[in-house]
Protein backbone atom coordinates (compact mmCIF):
# COMPACT_ATOMS: atom_id res chain seq x y z
CA UNK A 1 0.00 0.00 0.00
CA UNK A 2 2.91 2.31 0.97
CA UNK A 3 4.86 1.86 -2.38
CA UNK A 4 0.85 2.11 -4.46
CA UNK A 5 0.36 5.74 -2.45
CA UNK A 6 4.00 6.58 -3.18
CA UNK A 7 3.88 5.79 -7.15
CA UNK A 8 0.46 7.56 -7.80
CA UNK A 9 1.77 11.06 -5.46
CA UNK A 10 4.81 10.51 -7.85
CA UNK A 11 2.45 10.20 -10.81
CA UNK A 12 -0.08 12.94 -9.99
CA UNK A 13 3.28 15.79 -9.57
CA UNK A 14 4.80 13.85 -13.30
CA UNK A 15 1.11 15.15 -14.86
CA UNK A 16 1.10 18.51 -13.57
CA UNK A 17 4.45 19.54 -14.22
CA UNK A 18 3.76 18.05 -17.66
CA UNK A 19 0.08 19.76 -18.13
CA UNK A 20 0.77 23.20 -15.93
CA UNK A 21 1.06 26.68 -17.23
CA UNK A 22 4.16 28.35 -17.21
CA UNK A 23 3.59 30.06 -14.08
CA UNK A 24 2.47 26.97 -12.82
CA UNK A 25 5.84 25.21 -13.41
CA UNK A 26 7.74 28.15 -12.25
CA UNK A 27 5.51 27.77 -8.67
CA UNK A 28 6.38 23.58 -8.60
CA UNK A 29 9.56 23.86 -9.42
CA UNK A 30 10.49 26.20 -6.27
CA UNK A 31 7.48 24.83 -4.05
CA UNK A 32 10.63 22.67 -2.65
CA UNK A 33 12.81 24.86 -1.73
CA UNK A 34 11.96 26.12 1.81
CA UNK A 35 15.00 28.43 1.94
CA UNK A 36 13.78 30.72 -1.08
CA UNK A 37 10.79 32.95 -0.44
CA UNK A 38 9.05 32.99 -3.52
CA UNK A 39 7.68 36.55 -4.06
CA UNK A 40 4.63 37.30 -6.20
CA UNK A 41 2.82 40.15 -7.52
CA UNK A 42 -0.16 40.74 -10.09
CA UNK A 43 -0.70 43.77 -12.48
CA UNK A 44 -4.30 44.68 -13.72
CA UNK A 45 -3.68 47.16 -16.86
CA UNK A 46 -6.51 49.82 -17.63
CA UNK A 47 -6.51 51.77 -20.77
CA UNK A 48 -5.73 55.41 -20.46
CA UNK A 49 -8.28 57.83 -22.41
CA UNK A 50 -5.99 59.99 -24.46
CA UNK A 51 -6.69 58.32 -27.62
CA UNK A 52 -10.03 57.60 -30.01
CA UNK A 53 -8.80 54.18 -30.63
CA UNK A 54 -10.28 51.02 -29.14
CA UNK A 55 -8.99 50.61 -25.09
CA UNK A 56 -6.16 48.81 -24.32
CA UNK A 57 -6.41 46.62 -21.19
CA UNK A 58 -4.83 43.03 -19.64
CA UNK A 59 -3.56 41.80 -16.93
CA UNK A 60 0.51 40.33 -15.63
CA UNK A 61 1.54 38.12 -13.28
CA UNK A 62 4.82 38.25 -12.11
CA UNK A 63 7.21 35.92 -10.40
CA UNK A 64 10.42 36.21 -8.87
CA UNK A 65 12.85 33.08 -8.96
CA UNK A 66 16.41 32.78 -8.59
CA UNK A 67 16.52 33.58 -12.33
CA UNK A 68 14.86 36.51 -12.17
CA UNK A 69 11.35 38.24 -12.33
CA UNK A 70 9.67 36.46 -14.49
CA UNK A 71 6.63 38.30 -16.52
CA UNK A 72 3.45 36.63 -18.36
CA UNK A 73 0.17 37.59 -19.06
CA UNK A 74 -1.78 38.80 -22.20
CA UNK A 75 -2.52 42.29 -23.35
CA UNK A 76 -5.80 43.33 -25.38
CA UNK A 77 -5.99 45.85 -28.16
CA UNK A 78 -2.59 46.91 -28.92
CA UNK A 79 -2.01 47.30 -32.91
CA UNK A 80 0.21 45.57 -34.57
CA UNK A 81 3.85 46.02 -34.22
CA UNK A 82 6.37 46.30 -30.93
CA UNK A 83 4.83 49.08 -28.20
CA UNK A 84 7.59 50.18 -25.50
CA UNK A 85 7.28 48.41 -22.19
CA UNK A 86 8.55 49.87 -19.07
CA UNK A 87 7.89 50.44 -15.17
CA UNK A 88 7.63 53.41 -13.89
CA UNK A 89 8.69 55.83 -10.87
CA UNK A 90 5.29 56.13 -9.53
CA UNK A 91 2.55 53.80 -8.27
CA UNK A 92 -0.12 56.68 -9.78
CA UNK A 93 -2.64 55.69 -12.56
CA UNK A 94 -3.97 59.31 -12.89
CA UNK A 95 -4.25 61.40 -15.91
CA UNK A 96 -4.04 59.09 -18.25
CA UNK A 97 -0.81 57.31 -16.55
CA UNK A 98 1.48 60.35 -16.94
CA UNK A 99 0.86 60.89 -13.03
CA UNK A 100 3.32 57.42 -13.11
CA UNK A 101 6.11 59.25 -13.53
CA UNK A 102 9.26 58.41 -15.27
CA UNK A 103 10.95 55.19 -15.92
CA UNK A 104 12.37 53.91 -12.75
CA UNK A 105 15.57 54.59 -12.57
CA UNK A 106 17.29 54.27 -9.19
CA UNK A 107 20.51 54.04 -10.35
CA UNK A 108 20.30 57.46 -12.78
CA UNK A 109 21.41 55.51 -15.77
CA UNK A 110 20.42 56.21 -19.42
CA UNK A 111 17.91 54.88 -20.93
CA UNK A 112 18.56 51.31 -22.76
CA UNK A 113 17.98 48.02 -23.68
CA UNK A 114 17.01 45.14 -21.21
CA UNK A 115 20.14 43.02 -21.70
CA UNK A 116 22.80 46.39 -21.43
CA UNK A 117 24.18 46.88 -18.51
CA UNK A 118 23.50 50.71 -19.17
CA UNK A 119 19.55 51.22 -18.47
CA UNK A 120 17.11 52.07 -16.39
CA UNK A 121 15.55 49.36 -13.84
CA UNK A 122 12.72 49.52 -15.21
CA UNK A 123 13.59 49.26 -19.49
CA UNK A 124 12.01 45.87 -20.38
CA UNK A 125 12.15 46.67 -23.73
CA UNK A 126 9.05 46.15 -26.83
CA UNK A 127 6.46 43.55 -26.22
CA UNK A 128 5.23 42.50 -29.75
CA UNK A 129 1.51 42.22 -31.46
CA UNK A 130 1.12 39.94 -34.18
CA UNK A 131 -1.70 40.47 -36.62
CA UNK A 132 -4.28 37.81 -36.80
CA UNK A 133 -6.72 37.58 -40.16
CA UNK A 134 -10.45 37.64 -38.97
CA UNK A 135 -9.30 38.55 -35.81
CA UNK A 136 -12.24 40.92 -33.63
CA UNK A 137 -8.98 42.10 -31.62
CA UNK A 138 -5.61 41.43 -30.70
CA UNK A 139 -4.50 39.51 -28.10
CA UNK A 140 -0.36 40.45 -27.13
CA UNK A 141 1.29 37.20 -25.28
CA UNK A 142 3.58 38.64 -22.40
CA UNK A 143 6.60 36.40 -21.58
CA UNK A 144 9.71 37.95 -20.20
CA UNK A 145 12.62 37.53 -17.47
CA UNK A 146 14.79 40.42 -16.32
CA UNK A 147 17.17 39.82 -14.00
CA UNK A 148 17.53 43.41 -12.79
CA UNK A 149 14.34 44.08 -11.26
CA UNK A 150 13.22 42.35 -7.42
CA UNK A 151 9.75 42.19 -6.10
CA UNK A 152 11.43 43.00 -2.81
CA UNK A 153 9.68 46.08 -2.06
CA UNK A 154 12.78 46.54 0.58
CA UNK A 155 15.44 46.31 -2.50
CA UNK A 156 16.82 49.65 -4.13
CA UNK A 157 15.31 48.00 -7.37
CA UNK A 158 12.23 46.62 -5.68
CA UNK A 159 9.13 47.49 -8.32
CA UNK A 160 6.09 46.48 -6.00
CA UNK A 161 4.06 49.17 -5.65
CA UNK A 162 5.49 50.58 -8.87
CA UNK A 163 3.69 51.20 -12.15
CA UNK A 164 3.46 49.14 -15.54
CA UNK A 165 3.36 51.33 -18.22
CA UNK A 166 2.41 49.80 -22.05
CA UNK A 167 3.33 52.68 -24.71
CA UNK A 168 2.36 53.21 -28.29
CA UNK A 169 5.12 53.16 -30.49
CA UNK A 170 8.15 51.06 -30.37
CA UNK A 171 11.18 51.46 -27.72
CA UNK A 172 14.25 52.64 -29.17
CA UNK A 173 16.32 51.13 -26.67
CA UNK A 174 18.35 54.30 -26.57
CA UNK A 175 19.36 54.15 -29.89
CA UNK A 176 17.47 57.01 -31.50
CA UNK A 177 20.37 59.40 -31.24
CA UNK A 178 18.52 62.30 -29.87
CA UNK A 179 18.24 63.32 -26.15
CA UNK A 180 14.85 61.70 -25.97
CA UNK A 181 16.01 58.32 -27.08
CA UNK A 182 18.09 58.37 -23.72
CA UNK A 183 15.44 59.35 -21.88
CA UNK A 184 12.03 57.20 -22.90
CA UNK A 185 13.60 55.53 -26.11
CA UNK A 186 10.85 57.77 -28.49
CA UNK A 187 8.18 55.42 -26.89
CA UNK A 188 5.31 57.70 -27.83
CA UNK A 189 1.44 57.57 -25.67
CA UNK A 190 0.92 55.88 -22.68
CA UNK A 191 -1.42 53.74 -23.32
CA UNK A 192 -2.19 51.50 -20.48
CA UNK A 193 -0.96 51.29 -16.88
CA UNK A 194 -1.22 48.99 -13.95
CA UNK A 195 0.30 49.11 -10.30
CA UNK A 196 2.21 45.82 -8.97
CA UNK A 197 0.28 44.61 -6.27
CA UNK A 198 1.70 41.76 -4.19
CA UNK A 199 -0.17 38.25 -3.83
CA UNK A 200 -0.06 35.42 -1.35
CA UNK A 201 -1.15 32.84 -3.09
Amino acid sequence: MKYQLTWSLAFATAFVVTFASPIQKLLISHSHDSSHQILKAKVKLIAAENTDKPPVYGSLFLIETSEGVYVKGKIIGLEPGKHGFHVHEIGDLGNDCVNAGPHFNPAGNTHGAPNEETRHAGDLGNIETHHVDNSPGTITVVNQLDKVVTLDPKADNGITGRAFVVHALPDDLGLGGDDESLKTGNAGKRLACGIVEPVNY
